[in-house]
């Protein structure tokens, strides 16, 4: 997006409907065993897609040093890692849905057709 303020809005729209279908998500199956197995197959889906795609340089903020782009892959999948564990301890909750939708639509802005220079 070309203005800060539509690229704001837009993010304030798609993370306040990925909250609100992550509750819903978790209100309709959040009690069957194919609920926790879709948590670990989207968990497992971002730290592929970290791993391969992570991190993302910019125009504006281009990563020249591969010892700093390599200790910023290791960060963001220990940071996925650490936090797809958190989603599956509170999978009985809406808060283990919402953390793995989190990542997962992180996770999927890093995709490359979403990354054009």
């Amino acid at each position: 997006m070309s203005n800060p303020y539509r690229c704001l809005a837009a993010t304030t729209i798609i993370y306040i409907s990925i909250s609100w279908l992550s509750v819903q998500a978790h209100s309709i199956w959040g009690n069957k065993d194919e609920f926790i197995i879709a948590l670990i197959i989207l968990c497992m889906t971002s730290i592929i897609i970290i791993y391969k795609y992570a991190p993302v340089d910019s125009l504006s903020k281009p990563i020249v040093s591969t010892s700093f782009r390599k200790k910023l892959k290791i960060a963001s999948i220990a940071t996925v890692v650490f936090l797809s564990l958190l989603a599956l301890f509170f999978n009985s909750s809406y808060i283990g849905a919402s953390i793995t939708a989190g990542i997962f639509a992180q996770s999927v802005t890093l995709l490359p057709f979403l990354n054009r220079k």
